[in-house]
């Protein structure tokens, strides 16, 4: 609410710093890249993706991590807008910088990103290659809310996939993870999650109390 009631500010900042150059375009790059989840969680998804456009053009030196930050933001929005095509190409060059930057931790998730990427267009193989890169490298690094992630999207693939055994394992310890950050709304998708794949197996009386 506070953001939006800024919406002009920020549009100024931004255009400003564009406009700038050097350190300041670095400025609105950083700025453009922490704006990703209000532009994704208020629909904004066009408007962030313009604005991440010109800040990434217009920082072609910036250090290699805040580029890729910037870049993974962009896929972010435009695999929420189903251009999966540009989704992809934005992922890409954002694991590049990653790796150019020797940020593990980074590319890691951008391989999550780019497995549902895949995952939405039908190619099971290169996703699941992906999310388990994902969780091994987010796993070393310590990243319990991203190893969540990445079971989560390995049992959703397993499941689409027909698998539902293998989905139910990866579904149980993505809901024991949620369970311990404590996360509602997580919590509730897990549960629903699990749900659905108990539900395939026509074990509508474990399914039921999930749900």
């Amino acid at each position: 609410a506070r953001l939006s009631s800024e919406q002009g500010n920020i549009r100024a900042a931004l255009g400003w710093a564009i406009e700038t150059g050097g350190p300041g375009a670095q400025e609105g790059l950083r700025l453009a890249a922490a704006l990703r989840w209000f532009w994704s969680c208020q629909g904004h998804l066009a408007e962030g993706r313009q604005w991440l456009a010109r800040s990434v053009a217009s920082s072609p030196h910036a250090p290699s991590r805040l580029r890729a930050k910037a870049l993974n933001a962009a896929g972010t929005l435009a695999n929420r807008q189903g251009d999966y095509a540009a989704a992809r190409s934005a992922f890409n060059d954002s694991l590049r910088e990653y790796r150019k930057a020797e940020d593990e931790h980074g590319a890691g998730l951008v391989l999550g990103n780019l497995g549902l990427v895949a995952m939405h267009e039908g190619d099971y193989a290169s996703a699941r290659s992906c999310f388990e890169q994902s969780l091994t490298m987010l796993d070393r690094h310590g990243d319990q809310l991203g190893v969540a992630n990445a079971l989560g999207n390995l049992s959703m693939l397993a499941y689409f996939c027909g698998d539902a055994k293998l989905a139910q394992t990866y579904a149980a310890r993505n809901l024991d993870l949620r369970r311990r950050f404590g996360d509602t709304w997580s919590i509730a998708t897990a549960l629903q999650c699990l749900a659905r794949i108990l539900t395939v197996q026509e074990r509508h009386d474990d399914a039921g109390p999930l749900l």
